[in-house]
């Protein structure tokens, strides 16, 4: 018996990969296979990905760089090709063997080769929602011919998989939910509150105590942007004493120029592993979401918790988030007027707790586990 995690046309060096893949394929003892593109491809630069491996990883490379994570569907046929290539033998393998899928192109290709091989198994693990996101970045149109013939594939995958998990509750249609599981990303151990943290931070920067702190970090562009985050923090800013800490390298020149004469701004570039000690010294986490209004924004809001949420509640914060963040609605209050606000570390470091446990990577090991046995009779 075998369980291989597969990923296709993503970075294996990213941290999400990193943080939330290479983890689960340590503890369920997974063989971990990475369809990489065959450059990436920025608006800064082109890279190659380094096809060192460790044992029991394998790095293939395809003939698509990463700009076609989200491609046309006549180019389908030749991806999906090339990949029963690179893994015939699974095609011919007379062992079940278990493929955990991470998104829909690698769930496609698994999906191809049960087709050919009854011995396999897969989990279509979903992590976003394909067709809409191809609308957000422009790939192509609401309700164009790739847009109808991607939201057919997806059906089709999700009925020919085993077994379908996701990172929100409300992330596949409910003619699926028989066979779907509920299992959020995994979120490290770093991100807990820590008064000693805290302390280490404010007094660095010189912020007393009674001083409210809004964070928000990562990037900014499709899914949070600058001007929900100026609006949000305009929102709050009748509040007294308030700070603002912004772990982003977004120039924000918008934000800046909206309200930085009237609260203190402090934007910082640190490493990933001290993001946890800066949420720890804050009070509310941010999370704007897009000022668009369209509908594939609207739709993929509902259904998205994303790695950054979990990173502030499991550091016991506050959350300030749009309202379309329906998973959010159900799990913790928005923060919007100064009631909310009561810097009590009690309070704070059980709320840490309560949302390390709902998150807790152990946790996540064990669900996977569960279904990979299940799969395996």
């Amino acid at each position: 018996m075998r369980y291989v995690y597969l990923t296709a046309l993503e970075n294996p060096e990213s941290v999400h990969i990193k943080n939330q893949v290479l983890p689960i394929c340590n503890s369920l003892n997974a063989r971990y296979i990475a369809i990489i593109p065959l450059f990436l491809l920025s608006k800064k630069k082109i890279a190659l990905i380094d096809r060192t491996t460790k044992h029991g990883e394998a790095k293939l490379r395809s003939i698509f760089p990463s700009y076609f994570a989200y491609m046309h569907v006549i180019l389908l046929p030749i991806f999906i090709v090339q990949c029963l290539l690179m893994l015939r033998k699974y095609i011919f393998l007379k062992e079940r063997t278990v493929f955990h899928c991470r998104g829909l192109l690698s769930s496609i290709v698994a999906v191809s080769i049960k087709m050919l091989n009854s011995d396999i198994r897969v989990i279509y693990d979903i992590r976003g929602l394909y067709c809409d996101e191809g609308v957000v970045i422009g790939r192509w149109r609401l309700n164009g011919i790739n847009y109808r013939l991607w939201r057919k594939i997806d059906n089709i995958v999700k009925q020919k998989a085993d077994v379908l998990t996701g990172v929100s509750p409300n992330i596949v249609e409910e003619n699926f939910q028989n066979k779907f599981h509920f299992i959020p990303a995994c979120t490290s151990k770093n991100f807990k509150f820590s008064p000693s943290m805290r302390s280490e931070i404010r007094d660095h920067y010189g912020i007393r105590e009674h001083e409210i702190v809004l964070i928000y970090t990562g990037a900014l562009g499709l899914w949070h942007d600058e001007q929900s985050l100026t609006s949000m923090i305009e929102n709050l800013g009748n509040l007294k004493n308030l700070r603002v800490i912004l772990l982003t390298d977004h120039p924000l020149s918008f934000l800046k120029n909206t309200i930085s004469e009237k609260i203190p701004i402090l934007q910082l570039k640190v490493a990933a592993h001290e993001v946890s000690k800066y949420l720890s010294a804050s009070d509310v986490g941010l999370l704007p979401g897009s000022s668009s209004i369209d509908h594939s924004h609207k739709v993929i809001m509902k259904t998205m918790i994303s790695s950054k949420a979990q990173e502030y509640l499991c550091s016991g914060l506050m959350l300030s988030y749009n309202d379309n963040i329906d998973y959010l609605v159900k799990i913790t209050n928005n923060v919007k007027t100064p009631e909310f606000f009561a810097n009590n570390a009690d309070e704070r470091m059980r709320r840490s707790i309560y949302f390390s446990n709902i998150f807790d990577v152990q946790d996540v090991y064990k669900k996977y586990a569960s279904i990979r046995d299940q799969l395996f009779k």
